[in-house]
């Protein structure tokens, strides 16, 4: 599907976001749709992209959300549930209308809208939260296959927060005036952070516990494919590739972002570096990608040479004469001669007609 693993559709509960962003540290008034939609695409193409409130209220945002081509659905009357309701009641919609939709993606941190999660993973979707810290609510976010954190989003892409856990330990320049620090973050490579996005990961953004993970590329690597493995077919069957990603969130959760942090930004791009683990190939008369264990063909080949044919039965002469050397071997008591005709016709029906072959013992 160009590339992607499946189609995507977007739901924005507009004012529980937009609240949610005046309420943050992060200093500023609106959400930033380019930045978040261009996190989001790595997902999939986002076929559909609606947002949801009583735009009576919020009418001057209507235009800048659709330049980017979001629908806004009117939700009249007052009160949150209102706009809830209509999102959650037009999500299952899609769900049975569009089939081709894989992944769903909720924009808000209303744990009201864990139970509509539910629902779409029993149907085998794959969903995606976006919310704040310190504005999302814990079930929601343990509810998603995925949740993604708008203000680590923002400040990754602003240059406030590394795109990255840095590798080494922070080298002594680090510690420069604000100002050298600031031309040093200027050079082409991108190297530590510098020291004044502490603060900012120590505000409850969770992202000041990166800075031990100095190991994190070589054992995390070796984690994901083994996790890759668990999630293939044990028999080597051809899995799809939607489907493969789908079970290796169930195993874990942040697969995304670390399978992002090796530096993987498409699945496929994962899939094709594991190429001694696994073999790809495009679904015959479908196009989807479909994968499955390398190997394990390979190895069980000297075993699929057909078996010898059975022997074929043996010609009635040979049949008379077996049966005659077993009459003489056992040496059965021969019933006269006037009787046999009569046997013999009960056994074998002049008339053709199927009647029950009992011969009576002489």
């Amino acid at each position: 599907m160009n590339g992607h693993e499946d189609e995507v559709a977007l739901f924005i509960d507009f004012e529980n976001i937009h609240t949610s962003i005046k309420n943050s540290d992060l200093n500023v008034q609106y959400v930033d749709w380019r930045v978040l939609l261009d996190e989001l695409e790595r997902f999939g193409r986002i076929a559909i992209r609606r947002a949801y409130t009583d735009w009576a209220e919020y009418a001057r945002h209507q235009n800048s959300l659709a330049r980017f081509g979001i629908e806004t659905k009117n939700a009249f009357g007052r009160g949150k549930n209102v706009s809830d309701i209509f999102l959650a009641v037009e999500a299952m919609e899609v769900l049975h209308s569009h089939p081709e939709i894989g992944t769903f993606i909720l924009v808000s941190g209303d744990g009201d809208f864990a139970v509509l999660v539910h629902r779409l993973r029993n149907y085998h979707k794959r969903v995606i939260g976006v919310g704040l810290h310190g504005t999302s609510s814990q079930g929601l976010v343990e509810a998603c296959d995925d949740f993604i954190f708008y203000d680590e989003v923002y400040r990754r892409v602003k240059g406030t927060l590394p795109e990255s856990p840095p590798l080494l330990p922070a080298p002594p320049e680090e510690r420069l005036p604000r100002r050298a620090a600031s031309l040093q973050n200027r050079r082409p490579e991108r190297s530590a952070p510098p020291e004044r996005s502490a603060p900012a990961n120590s505000a409850g953004n969770g992202r000041n516990d990166r800075a031990p993970r100095a190991a994190l590329p070589a054992e995390g690597l070796s984690r994901l494919k083994a996790q890759l493995l668990e999630a293939l077919p044990e028999d080597g069957g051809w899995i799809n590739g939607a489907t493969l990603i789908y079970r290796l969130r169930g195993l874990n959760r942040t697969f995304d972002r670390e399978m992002r942090e090796q530096g993987y930004d498409r699945f496929r791009a994962f899939l094709e570096a594991s190429h001694d683990l696994v073999e790809l190939r495009s679904a015959p008369g479908k196009g989807h990608m479909e994968a499955r264990r390398r190997g394990l063909f390979e190895e069980a080949e000297p075993l699929s040479a057909a078996p010898p044919p059975p022997a074929e039965e043996e010609e009635p002469s040979n049949t008379v004469e077996y049966y005659l050397n077993v009459l003489e071997q056992l040496n059965p008591r021969l019933t006269p001669s006037p009787h046999r005709p009569n046997i013999i016709l009960k056994i074998f029906p002049g008339d053709g007609a199927a009647q029950p072959a009992h011969p009576q013992r002489a």
